[in-house]
């Protein structure tokens, strides 16, 4: 049997792996009476990053796959790459198909993600609990210098390539959690941190260590809310050069050393170091 249905304006905004993801639970819904109890539901799919974010852990990935995911469950599914290519029949069905007439219809799923996306954006714009000190500007002026960042935009939003050497030298730190970047309300998160511009990357880092925490609640504070690659290295080295974390650092105490009492017989006492 083959099924399709046009994208949401919503829809059509969302990152291509969030597409891809959607066109699995789209077809399981479907299909649900043919396919919910069977041992094995074998599902092909031409973007090769969705293998990798269904193996990971759950709360790696964004929240929008998250719930599709949890959707998903329900279902046994055996996720298998098939290069698009090689996929004849959905590749000619879906250049067949004309939508210029045709409306997306509404689905229960669709009506269960704008209820959780309400309550979400009253409780918070990315329902993200930050420790991090931002307020409505500092996160309006994250927005505004990602839209300068055009590349890593670019990558999330229309997928990206299948080989490392094809991505531009300044997206190599990405790629290895490119599964997990997703854009929203202009804000790119990495599962559910946000990801701070170049630019801003000294601000947040004199945020993260306001109040001189030590260097494990910086970290504790940095991997609750804001990322970019080598976000560790550059917090140690801000606690290196501050002299108050120095002076009030953990010091590991020293043992005091313990003689041994001189044996008044021979071998009274025998010891080897050989294990």
């Amino acid at each position: 049997m083959y099924a399709s249905r046009a994208l949401t304006f919503t829809e059509q905004r969302y990152t291509q792996m969030e597409k891809e993801c959607l066109a699995i639970l789209f077809s399981c819904k479907r299909f649900d009476k043919y396919v919910c109890g069977e041992d094995e539901i074998i599902v092909q799919t031409d973007h090769k990053p969705l293998l990798t974010i269904f193996n990971k852990d759950l709360m790696k990935a964004s929240r929008r796959i998250q719930r599709m995911l949890l959707s998903l469950q329900r279902y046994h599914i055996i996720l298998n790459y098939v290069e698009g290519k090689h996929m004849y029949i959905a590749d000619l069905l879906s250049r067949y198909v004309d939508y210029t007439e045709n409306s997306p219809e509404k689905s229960v799923y669709e009506e269960e993600v704008y209820k959780i996306d309400k309550v979400f954006n009253e409780i918070s714009e990315f329902n993200i609990t930050t420790e991090v000190d931002l307020d409505d500007i500092q996160i309006e002026d994250i927005r505004n210098k990602t839209a300068n960042d055009n590349v890593l935009k670019e990558n999330c939003i229309r997928g990206w390539p299948e080989n490392n050497k094809d991505l531009p030298i300044e997206l190599l730190p990405y790629w290895s959690f490119r599964d997990e970047i997703v854009s929203q309300k202009g804000i790119l998160i990495k599962s559910n941190r946000i990801i701070i511009p170049t630019i801003l990357r000294k601000d947040i880092i004199k945020r993260i260590h306001l109040g001189h925490p030590g260097r494990d609640q910086c970290y504790r504070r940095a991997h609750d809310s804001v990322f970019w690659p080598g976000i560790n290295d550059h917090i140690k080295q801000e606690i290196s050069a501050c002299a108050k974390c120095a002076e009030n650092a953990d010091n590991q105490q020293k043992q005091p050393l313990e003689t041994t009492e001189i044996p008044k017989l021979p071998f009274e006492r025998v010891a080897i170091d050989i294990c």
